[in-house]
């Protein structure tokens, strides 16, 4: 339906501005260089590092792609900075499809303040 305006005439409940529908956004998004994309040619490792002395925060976190006895698996590997860590292993069939998985994390790390540490180049090459 609509509602009425100041001068009385019913207008529509949505209107569309040229440019801004689904495929405008799918379109900007496709255009947007990823960062992370920049590490994915010979990924093997990396580690993030959040240091806030003022919060005590002291975390790490690393990723690895490893070969497995049934295929491969991302390694994650992440706690306190000389404490006792934690290890998730995730196995996928290939890199293919294990890729959209690394760049999601690696994204939701740096979001939440994370540095990456090693290897040395790799920051360099996100923040482009």
């Amino acid at each position: 339906m609509g509602r009425p305006s100041a001068g009385g005439a019913v207008m529509p409940a949505t209107r569309r501005l040229p440019g801004f529908g689904a495929a405008a956004l799918a379109r900007a998004l496709s255009a947007a260089p990823d960062p992370v994309e920049e590490l994915r040619e010979g990924f093997a490792f990396l580690r993030l590092e959040r240091v806030e002395p003022e919060k005590n925060a002291a975390r790490f976190y690393e990723l690895y792609w490893a070969p497995t006895l049934l295929g491969w698996a991302v390694v994650r590997t992440y706690g306190r900075i000389g404490r006792s860590q934690r290890v998730v292993i995730s196995p996928f069939a290939d890199e293919a499809q294990a890729w959209p998985f690394i760049r999601a994390l690696v994204k939701r790390r740096r979001r939440h303040g994370y540095r990456v540490t090693a290897p040395p180049d790799a920051e360099a090459r996100l923040d482009g």
